[in-house]
């Protein structure tokens, strides 16, 4: 229905009519509570009568009160006015994308700011479990400060439903039967069909979209709505239109519109990476739409690479040493949000700690085109700091600095640090290219210095990677929060320490992983976009929720805010290898193993997924090499031991199993066991599972290791029987298992095929 000029709906004050946009009439009023301008929207008059829309309706308004994010449209208020309902929305002042169009394409440098709003508007939705389901040129608001706006999610579907309290993504509130809804021109194939509808046909409207902002045209156009629909389920958009734009912008745009949807990009925040690069120099892989593999980099690639090595402590007092750390590490993460620069991690970085050596032999080791190098004095409420940058090819010094500060201003002066290392780069380097994204230390709004000291004391202290020194971390931590409560920093640390307890079952697997959730979710809600927080929220919801696909999307978001983030890449490639995605898992494990090329983990997961793709013998080469690097390291013994008892080459395996059994968690005792049973030393198993049980007594349950040992004795009935006790006790280690080889025995029993579908795996 068209509302009149001064009408009134509530405390709104209809001023004009402003069009129409999916099934609703849109006019702006005036709200006379809080004296800003709406928009409203009512069903249109077409659309009143129909209980279906109606219907639809309200659950645009559901839909969008989930979303709330600078570049959606916020929904302010749904109400009732006689016989219809309205939504009340953010007034978006300035012209829609179609506007801009109707005077021409866009050049790259103008499409760029706002294809990058578009996607990451995009990935919040999708993240949130919605799909848009009507992208168009229409859609997309340009206001004035240059913030894009994305409209009317009226044709929206939720593909998830989310519950608030738990933040999990659950399957369900689908639509029943094939409607065909959207702008025939923007659809994808799939919903012209009347198929499902899932995040990659918004992915396909994108590339819809992007292309006719480039070309002036749309990709699929007909005279009538069937040579429309035609021209999109046959048709091939003419990519010569396209020709004057990049490489990689082209491949883009290509990747969006494959009618497969398996095709496409598995996720939007794909795009992001190809959009921000400038030139020809962003080129996609065609198979994976994941990171460049860990093979020889370019030059280009080296040189748009850094290594942070520790900064040396300089202060009077040698326990000050925790403060040079903390302050590399701040940097370190800080330069690790630019999407331009790859910064190799710090297990990998820190290895140089101590070590008199030449930075041109680190950059060769780490495989990087720069090195930041420094050192700290801190005195009293004094600190200063040293930096320099190193070009690697030459050992040239490109800059330096001396900082001299108050304590206080210990953010002001990490900022700085970086600030000065991105503007080096765009002085001395010409191959580091593209907009520069602002790096921040991330400052809270109020900050206790104290607790912000005792994080990064906590952080020093589980550096040592010892048992004693963990548990120190975990006390500093609760120290930090107890002065602060908002600190980001120690919850998300606090969060990792109880994510390990449950993992390992140091402690009872629900109640540690319950509190690793809780107390992530509560870092995410001071800094949503934190890495660490982000991961461990993702481990969580894999581990002891079983919702892959939400882990999936929070390990996706930590890599975004986070590109240098190696354990990010890392688990996100253990997250694609359990689903069968082995192709991506490979792919996104050598980027992590380039992050942090040191990382006894970050070789044995590389060998892992490469050897559950069925790559054995590249596997064993890889982990085989490592050990030189990694003399006795439980985790690259305890990978290599796997592989070799399930190749049969049990005499190799058993030095390697032996090495591993002091590993947390008693998972590389278990694996001893199942191998001493495959050998026929039943007594030694037997042993082996009375100590599983006493540990269990002791410390967290045992199920699963138990039924490790079982399956190699070839008591079937027992190891279904523990597999049971570790999924209700929610096992952390439960998900990672139970597609292990060591398991076959027991895959064609029906009890076992049903364990795996209530985890959410497949089943075999």
């Amino acid at each position: 229905m068209r509302l009149q000029q001064n009408a009134r709906l509530g405390a709104y004050e209809v001023l004009s009519f402003i069009g129409s946009g999916g099934m609703g009439e849109v006019c702006r009023a005036r709200d006379t509570r809080l004296g800003r301008e709406v928009a409203i929207k009512v069903l249109s008059k077409v659309h009143a009568a129909s209980p279906t829309a109606a219907s639809r309706f309200e659950r645009e308004a559901r839909l969008q009160a989930a979303l709330n994010h600078p570049s959606i449209a916020a929904l302010y208020d749904y109400g009732e006015h006689e016989d219809f309902a309205f939504l009340v929305l953010e007034l978006v002042d300035g012209p829609t994308l179609r506007d801009r169009l109707s005077s021409g394409p866009m050049t790259v440098e103008e499409a760029r700011p706002i294809f990058l709003q578009v996607v990451d508007a995009l990935a919040a939705a999708h993240e949130r479990g919605i799909v848009h389901r009507d992208l168009k040129p229409a859609n997309v608001k340009l206001n004035p400060e240059g913030r894009v706006k994305l409209l009317d999610f009226g044709l929206a579907k939720r593909i998830f439903s989310f519950d608030r309290d738990s933040e999990t993504l659950l399957e369900g509130d689908e639509l029943t039967g094939a409607q065909l809804v959207g702008t025939p021109s923007y659809m994808s194939p799939e919903q012209l069909r009347g198929e499902k509808v899932v995040e990659r046909s918004d992915i396909w409207a994108f590339g819809c979209v992007l292309f006719e902002a480039l070309s002036g045209r749309r990709a699929f156009h007909g005279k009538s709505r069937a040579e429309q629909i035609a021209a999109t389920l046959t048709g091939a958009p003419d990519m010569e239109l396209i020709a004057a734009a990049p490489l990689g912008w082209r491949q883009l745009v290509a990747r969006c519109l494959e009618r497969d949807p398996d095709r496409r990009f598995e996720s939007i925040r794909d795009a992001a990476p190809i959009l921000s690069q400038a030139g020809d120099a962003a080129t996609l892989d065609w198979k994976v739409p994941a990171p460049p593999d860990n093979g020889p980099a370019s030059p280009a690639t080296t040189r748009r690479s850094l290594a942070v090595l520790p900064f040396v402590n300089l202060s009077s007092d040698e326990d000050d040493e925790y403060f040079s750390d903390g302050l590399t590490e701040e940097i370190m993460s800080a330069l690790s949000r630019l999407p331009h620069l790859m910064v190799v991690a710090r297990s990998s970085a820190f290895a140089f700690k101590g070590r008199q050596v030449d930075v041109r032999e680190v950059a060769e080791i780490l495989n990087v085109g720069y090195v930041l190098e420094g050192s700290v004095r801190k005195s009293g409420t004094r600190v200063r700091v040293g930096v320099q940058m190193i070009d690697a090819s030459d050992g040239s010094c490109l800059w330096s600095e001396r900082f001299d500060r108050e304590l206080a201003d210990i953010f002001a002066l990490q900022d700085e640090i970086t600030g000065a290392v991105v503007h080096s780069f765009h002085e001395h380097s010409g191959s580091f290219t593209g907009d520069v994204v602002e790096a921040s230390s991330a400052k809270p709004a109020s900050v206790d210095l104290e607790a912000y000291l005792l994080v990064m004391k906590a952080r020093f202290a589980a550096s040592s990677l010892s048992g004693d020194g963990f548990l120190q971390a975990i006390q500093l931590y609760h120290a930090a929060l107890a002065r602060d409560p908002s600190s980001a920093a120690a919850l998300g640390g606090l969060a990792e320490g109880y994510l390990a307890f449950g993992f390992y079952g140091v402690m009872d697997s629900r109640d540690a992983l319950g509190q690793a959730r809780d107390l992530s979710l509560r870092a995410l809600s001071i800094a949503p976009e934190d890495p660490r927080a982000l991961v461990v929220l993702a481990s969580v919801k894999e581990i002891l929720e079983w919702d892959l696909a939400g882990g999936y999307n929070a390990y996706r978001k930590a890599i975004a805010s986070s590109p240098s983030f190696a354990i990010g890449h890392y688990s996100l490639s253990q997250s694609l290898s359990r689903r069968g995605r082995h192709e991506a898992a490979i792919a996104t494990a050598e980027r992590a193993h380039a992050l942090d090329p040191l990382s006894p983990l970050m070789v044995a997961g590389l060998a892992q997924v490469r050897y559950e793709a069925g790559q054995e013998e590249d596997a064993l080469r890889l982990l085989q090499e490592s050990e030189g690097l990694h003399p006795g390291n439980p985790i690259v013994a305890l990978t290599l031991g796997v592989i070799l008892r399930d190749l049969g080459r049990y005499p190799e395996a058993l030095p390697h199993f032996e090495a591993s059994v002091d590993m947390p968690g008693d998972f590389g005792l278990a694996s001893l066991g199942n191998l001493l049973a495959r050998m026929q030393r039943q007594e030694e198993a037997e042993k082996i599972l009375e100590q599983l049980d006493s540990h269990a007594r002791n410390q967290g349950t045992r199920h699963l290791e138990k039924a490790l040992v079982l399956t190699g004795l070839g008591r079937a009935e027992q190891a279904l029987d523990e597999l049971d006790a570790s999924a209700e006790n929610r096992e952390g280690r439960l998900l990672m298992a139970a597609t292990m080889r060591a398991f076959h025995p027991l895959q064609h029993d029906p009890r076992f095929q049903t364990l795996l579908r209530r985890i959410g795996l497949p089943a075999a």
